[in-house]
């Protein structure tokens, strides 16, 4: 079994809650086109799902606010990192990564088992991921 990994540009998006609409509950607009496009872009990385318990690693990177001191936003176009701590909330944007990553990276996002994520403050706006074989214990 091998890894995959792939890194997607652009600013990363989370999931949204569903909405109640006259017709029943929907998933919202700009959720469903993120998905489908992490899933085509998991396309590219992965011909078949991974099989078995696996590791995922996800890094979703943010570019600085405007409203940040110029000294601060230099030190980020220099290559400085910065956790982020604002929003969206981190298991929403992870939330969107293992429902596109169904039926391509993996048969199911119940095989993930054990989950590494970070979100960071960074020159380029973009997502890496990692999926990897989990390790027999």
């Amino acid at each position: 079994m091998h890894s995959v990994t792939v890194t997607i540009p652009g600013t990363p998006v989370a999931k949204g809650r569903p909405r109640v609409g006259p017709r029943g509950a929907y998933t919202p607009g700009k959720t469903a086109a993120a998905e489908v496009a992490l899933g085509w872009e998991f396309r590219e990385v992965c011909r078949e799902p991974l099989d078995g318990p696996l590791n995922l690693a996800v890094s979703f990177y943010f570019e600085p606010p405007r409203r940040w001191r110029k000294a601060r936003r230099e030190a980020i176009e220099a290559g400085h990192v910065e956790h982020h701590t604002g929003r969206p909330d981190l298991d929403n944007l992870l939330k969107l990564v293992l429902d596109a990553g169904n039926c391509i990276l993996w048969h199911d996002d119940a095989q993930v088992s054990t989950i590494v994520a970070s979100k960071s403050v960074a020159k380029q706006a973009r997502t890496s991921i990692t999926v990897r074989p989990a390790l027999p214990d």
